[in-house]
């Protein structure tokens, strides 16, 4: 599973019980820093950590059955898209930068198909797939 979003790693220790492996990209060093420090305190080892823009996907290359985004974006992020497998499932909020539908995303042949899933309200994601920092 992919997360976009660290944070202060709440998910991501969630997601941790709930996944054999957990790759988690955050923007902001300060945060992914103490994420590491309170999952490594507890003794989470399945979760793999990244700094940069979470809509460019994993650094590395590798496919996921699972993606999540935690910050709101204006249509899903292709990099993402090409790191999903065939069947892998997208959850990402997409939208305006005060409004959002979160969506869930299956990916097959013919491209991603998509539920809306309810309207929320997430950060606005920066970057080259989501929107500017000002």
């Amino acid at each position: 599973m992919l997360e976009i979003g660290t944070g202060s790693g709440y998910q991501t220790a969630i997601l941790a019980k709930l996944s054999k492996q957990i790759y988690t990209i955050e923007r902001f060093s300060e945060l992914s820093t103490g994420a590491q420090t309170v999952l490594a305190s507890l003794g989470m080892n399945n979760v793999e950590y990244a700094i940069g823009d979470g809509g460019c996907g994993w650094p590395q290359t590798l496919l996921f059955d699972r993606i999540i985004v935690t910050a709101a974006v204006p249509a899903p992020p292709q990099p993402l898209v090409n790191q999903l497998k065939d069947g892998g499932l997208m959850v990402v909020p997409i939208g305006e930068q005060h409004y959002q539908t979160l969506m869930l995303y299956k990916k097959e042949n013919s491209g991603l198909i998509g539920t809306e899933i309810c309207g929320c309200r997430f950060v606005k994601l920066v970057g080259q797939y989501g929107f500017s920092s000002e």
